[in-house]
């Protein structure tokens, strides 16, 4: 339910890790979405505020990161978009670049595409025209 910015009820996880490496010393807090598969809030806090947050201290210092507001509560739906490609494209070495351009212009309103055009189905042949295919994607609320 949506009610003046706020969504409640959203189905949610947390997961609590000690960090390693880099940023050792320091616990990790995670909020994952679970309707959009994010993790939406990410922060970094030392071990010792860590300690006095769990008993009790209120508004112990961290550090966090925000992301993916925007999608937040939605999922994602994905489909193919499948194009014909300039004759003499198939085999060039910018046809990554031609693909995208074309894809950018043939991508439906309020989707993304997918720019990598790396995997073996990207590019093929159809009845002997040379087309390329991406994953596109779109976030709806449910």
């Amino acid at each position: 339910m949506i009610t003046n910015n706020t969504v409640e009820n959203l189905p949610m996880s947390v997961t609590i890790s000690r960090i390693t490496g880099i940023e050792e010393g320091n616990i990790q807090i995670s909020i994952k979405d679970e309707n959009s598969n994010i993790d939406f809030i990410k922060i970094s806090i030392d071990f010792a505020d860590f300690a006095k947050c769990i008993t009790g201290l209120a508004a112990s210092p961290c550090k966090g990161t925000v992301s993916g507001l925007n999608i937040v509560g939605k999922t994602m739906q994905m489909d193919t978009l499948e194009f014909e490609m300039p004759e003499n494209s198939h085999y060039s070495s910018g046809r990554v670049e031609i693909a995208r351009k074309i894809a950018k212009e043939k991508c439906p309103k309020g989707w993304d595409f997918d720019t990598g055009f790396h995997s073996q189905s990207s590019f093929f042949t159809k009845d002997n025209k040379n087309y390329a295919r991406c994953t596109i994607r779109r976030w709806i609320t449910i």
